[in-house]
């Protein structure tokens, strides 16, 4: 996912099941999202969300609301998902929610 590769640096392989469950291929042992941390869990929620809308949605893309997403991110994650909006905020309306200014866009 692209998404994903932004904001953690890596490159990986995913699938997306029937079920909305993530699979990661690393080192040709296939992981589930299960096997990782709140804030990659997190993480894989966020890059779904923004891929379906992409695939989903022709021309205007819908606008998002989001409600404190990066708690859950470390600092390094939590910075690159912020400029990552800031850079999609530019073809589409989103609504950010934080309690915390550390997190603020």
């Amino acid at each position: 996912m692209h998404y994903m590769s932004v904001i953690t640096d890596e490159v990986g392989e995913y699938k997306l099941d029937t079920d909305f469950c993530i699979t990661k291929s690393e080192s040709g042992t296939l992981h589930t999202e299960d096997q990782y941390s709140r804030g990659t869990k997190e993480l894989y929620s966020l890059a779904m969300r923004l891929a379906l809308t992409d695939s989903l949605y022709e021309g205007e893309l819908p606008f998002l609301v989001l409600d404190d997403p990066f708690i859950a991110y470390d600092d390094v994650r939590g910075q690159r998902a912020r400029r990552l909006l800031s850079a999609i905020a530019r073809e589409r309306q989103i609504l950010y929610f934080t309690c915390s200014d550390s997190r603020d866009i």
